[in-house]
């Protein structure tokens, strides 16, 4: 699958042929707001701010009106989880700080990229793709299809170098651990959904999990919707996962 990207890309690194990709560079641009922006405001100001909540992957939290130039409840709401993310003053108002935290990749935002995530599954000698796929709330290692559903945006998380938010197009949410369970939700800018990518000790990609230090894993069956799950990362072909 083809990877999307807007000006001011994230260094990329090769691991065993498999692209991934490092921190945001710090270009900071000037924010078209001044003052503090809070919830009642409107206007190209508003609108700047939620294009960059958007960028920053909390495009979703905006709710059905999306970017209208309205500061309601669900931009109110876009910006606590993006300010949680950033770690952060959390108010819901777009003071100097988080303005500054909002631009801070350039007037062009972070960059992210769209992967479907394949595992390699095997059993004795025989092979099995599988990719990780939402399925509502849950998710799970099913046969690959490239369907929405196993399509995510990966954005990185603000003033955390190498980490990441993986949010699902299929039902709009965020991956999240969740105790021994790979789910999805609303994205809050917690830490159960802050991720990092490998490599593991073979030179694998691995997904792992910051807030718990595991690594997404499933149980090889050679069964298509095979439930994701937490585990200790420990090198197994069950947890190398590739972006294609």
């Amino acid at each position: 699958m083809r990877s999307v990207f807007k000006a001011l890309v994230t260094t990329s690194a090769l691991v065993a042929g498999v692209t991934f990709f490092g921190p945001v560079a710090p270009a900071s641009a000037a924010s078209p707001c001044g003052g503090n922006i809070v919830e009642g405001d409107s206007g190209s100001c508003v609108v700047g701010i939620q294009q960059m909540l958007a960028d920053w992957g909390f495009g979703y939290d905006l709710g059905p009106g999306g970017i209208d130039g309205q500061f309601g409840q669900d931009t109110y709401n876009a910006v606590r989880a993006f300010q949680t993310a950033a770690g952060i003053g959390v108010d819901g108002q777009v003071g100097p700080q988080t303005s500054g935290t909002l631009w801070s990749a350039g007037s062009n935002g972070p960059g992210h990229s769209r992967h479907v995530l394949r595992e390699d599954e095997r059993i004795g000698n025989t092979g099995y793709l599988r990719c990780l796929q939402e399925n509502g709330s849950s998710t799970s290692a099913s046969i690959c299809t490239a369907g929405i559903n196993q399509v995510w945006d990966i954005y990185p998380v603000p003033y955390h170098n190498g980490s990441y938010m993986l949010a699902s197009e299929g039902v709009a949410s965020c991956l999240l651990a969740n105790g021994p369970q790979v789910e999805t939700g609303y994205c809050d800018g917690g830490t159960s959904q802050k991720w990092t990518f490998g490599p593991d000790s073979l030179g694998r990609l691995t997904l792992h999990n910051v807030n718990q230090g595991l690594c997404v894993d499933t149980i090889p069956s050679g069964q298509s919707n095979q439930p994701s799950e937490m585990n200790g990362c420990d090198n197994s072909a069950t947890e190398a996962w590739y972006q294609v």
